[in-house]
């Protein structure tokens, strides 16, 4: 995409609530996987990027892009999972996750993010 700056530029593309006040972020380069899902020399695989990050409170997380069939599997699977497992005191992770702004505009929430500590359940 042209605002990228050809990759050299990280776009927003949702809004989500971590939990935690996050005071850094590491972009690291994606390794190619082989060559049999589709990421040659020539593909646009090959320049993914994951975003590390570290919170206050001392935990880590990942951001990172995932291919689209595999997307939408873990997001019907998330759906299912958040009215089947109980969740601690009750509290929702898809109302969790949603961005609470201060009256500014945002982005869409965390309908284009999967969110693996739940699927991890």
């Amino acid at each position: 995409m042209s605002e990228s700056w050809k990759g050299q530029k990280l776009l927003s593309r949702a809004e989500f609530h971590v939990g935690a006040h996050v005071t850094k972020f590491l972009r690291l380069q994606m390794l190619s996987t082989s060559d049999r899902s589709g990421s040659g020399p020539g593909s646009d695989k090959t320049n993914r990027f994951a975003l590390l990050f570290g919170t206050l409170d001392g935990s880590i997380g990942c951001i990172a892009p995932l291919d689209e069939i595999t997307f939408r599997r873990l997001q019907s699977l998330q759906k299912k999972l958040v009215d089947a497992v109980p969740h601690v005191a009750g509290l929702n992770p898809r109302a969790f996750r949603l961005f609470h702004s201060n009256g500014k505009a945002h982005r869409p929430g965390p309908d284009s993010i999967v969110d693996c500590e739940l699927l991890c359940q």
